[in-house]
């Protein structure tokens, strides 16, 4: 069987390159080197990110209007769900803006 094409041998060989980015990356700030070179070390594409926002309602609200018109990039339109989540906390707090 070619190994290539099995799921799980493709996910178990991306934790382990995760894992090695992560110890690589750990090492390099332990010798002083500068975080946003140690970066370099950790696989970007196959790891989830968190964000944590900290904004005012004005902000997001100008955020969302920019970002939310028909020729704004596809990822960004998909920010209208928590539009529409914050409507409906909010009532007509968007409407205003």
């Amino acid at each position: 069987m070619d190994k290539s094409n099995d799921g799980a041998y493709l996910t178990e060989n991306l934790l382990k390159y995760i894992q090695e980015g992560e110890k690589l990356y750990s090492e390099a700030l332990e010798l002083g080197i500068a975080a946003e070179q140690s970066r370099l070390f950790l696989p970007s594409y196959g790891m989830y990110v968190r964000w944590f926002w900290t904004s005012s309602l004005q902000g997001v609200a100008h955020f969302l209007s920019q970002r939310l018109e028909n020729d704004a990039q596809k990822e960004n339109r998909k920010i209208r769900n928590m539009q529409k989540l914050l409507n409906f906390w909010l009532k007509n707090t968007f409407q205003s803006h």
